[in-house]
């Protein structure tokens, strides 16, 4: 199972293949440090108390174990009672956010500036200074990282060892966030309120700049077939296809991040609402919940290298 979210510290939480023994599609994480599991009709599977801080990500790693980040990495206990820490490392403080790769590799995003991955045991391989916060970041099947830092209207794509091997400039302002593909696409999301599409080379495909007429895109997600959806604070949620065109918009809200599953059912969650909505495929709403301190929420499918 998989769930995907947005900004990070690193505090690593462990599921296991708890996710798959039972059902359990959608992961959320709130302010006061609560991790809710629910499959897809909107049941409440489990719900516990981590500690006291915001579970500002969460990511699944080809095993189904489940992580949640805050300051260190955390992962959750088979009994979904807890949590144990996994990564402690000084290079996991101030995480905005992570990834994982196919051989367990972790990829943090920091407010120190730093692009950093670590391996399983907790050392580091290899580290990036952008000189600024980084503010996502997210890694392919093959191992590359492509990262964004503050300020910058462009992302990097890392190659294996952490160099640059590209930089991509096409948005007028700074990008938020950005997501990839399995088939070698990257993609990045502006505050000009611009989502792109991008080659293995770093030469753009599409852009697409009409995507909300008010508001400001926080978030991005890719589905198995290269459809991409994007949340927007202050308007809707938006589905575009694999050639960057409008598809739907679902909602009038506060949108700050969005998840999609394998099966092509998309989470929306409203930190200003308190509520997470799931949406069907093709665009209708399916149910909402309440649930207060809301923050991060991820699904079973969003993680390119575990789909």
């Amino acid at each position: 199972m998989a769930l995907k979210i947005y900004n990070v510290g690193l505090s690593s939480i462990k599921l296991g293949s708890i996710s798959n023994k039972n059902n359990i599609n959608i992961i959320v994480g709130t302010y006061d440090g609560s991790l809710l599991g629910y499959n897809t009709e909107g049941e409440e599977i489990f719900s516990f108390s981590i500690g006291d801080f915001d579970i500002r990500h969460i990511v699944e790693d080809k095993y189904g174990n489940i992580y949640v980040s805050y300051g260190n990495i955390y992962v959750v206990n088979e009994e979904l009672d807890g949590a144990t820490t996994y990564l402690s490392s000084p290079t996991t403080n101030n995480t905005y956010e992570f990834d994982i790769d196919a051989n367990g590799n972790f990829y943090t995003a920091s407010s120190s500036g730093y692009t950093t991955k670590i391996d399983s045991g907790d050392n580091v391989l290899w580290s990036y200074n952008h000189g600024e916060q980084v503010l996502s970041v997210a890694v392919n099947q093959d191992g590359n990282c492509f990262s964004t830092s503050a300020f910058d209207n462009s992302f990097i794509k890392h190659d294996l060892d952490g160099s640059k091997e590209w930089e991509f400039f096409g948005p007028s302002d700074s990008v938020r966030a950005v997501t990839c593909d399995e088939y070698g696409f990257s993609y990045c999301a502006a505050r000009d309120n611009s989502v792109t599409k991008v080659d293995s080379s770093g030469s753009q495909v599409w852009r697409n700049s009409s995507i909300i007429p008010s508001g400001r895109i926080e978030d991005i997600s890719v589905d198995i077939h290269s459809n991409v959806y994007v949340a927007s604070y202050g308007d809707r949620i938006v589905k575009l296809g694999p050639d960057g065109n409008i598809l739907w918009a679902f909602g009038n809200s506060n949108f700050n991040k969005v998840s999609v599953d394998r099966e092509g059912n998309v989470y929306g969650l409203s930190i200003a609402s308190n509520k997470l909505y799931a949406i069907t495929s093709d665009g209708q709403e399916k149910w909402n919940k309440d649930i207060p301190s809301i923050m991060s929420v991820y699904s079973s499918g969003n993680n390119v290298n575990h789909r």
